[in-house]
């Protein structure tokens, strides 16, 4: 049932990040990954609803669970580009699949320091 959670806000986070950039007619691949990239770790690590069950988590399935997110994100819209649904990516080898790989990078880049960044530290903070 967690995962559920998981694949629902990850949903309703994009939607928010690409209806915004649409509004705003600011739609590029990378604003749109790279800002919900960020997003997806701030919220997954804040978000009481969200936090306590990602909390119950391993390292590694925490990370694998964000890798296969941005991947669907990435590659989800580089696919959506090729079917003339959105215009992400240059449906076009190497050149655009390339930018998909370079912007999916980027995007794990920001994920993970993101996480890094919210990730509420136990213990405390040195006094002298």
């Amino acid at each position: 049932m967690k995962y559920v959670k998981y694949i629902v806000a990850f949903i309703v986070i994009i939607a928010f990040v690409y209806g915004a950039l649409e509004t705003m007619d600011v739609f590029t691949p990378e604003a749109f990954s790279l800002l919900s990239a960020f997003l997806i770790a701030g919220i997954f690590e804040r978000f009481g609803w969200l936090k306590t069950a990602w909390d119950e988590l391993t390292r590694d399935a925490k990370q694998l669970t964000m890798w296969v997110f941005l991947a669907v994100l990435t590659f989800g819209a580089f696919g959506l580009s090729c079917a003339n649904v959105i215009p992400a990516f240059e449906c076009t080898f190497p050149d655009g699949l390339l930018s998909a790989l370079v912007t999916f990078a980027l995007a794990v880049g920001i994920n993970q320091g993101t996480h890094g960044l919210f990730q509420k530290k136990s213990g405390t903070l040195p006094t002298n």
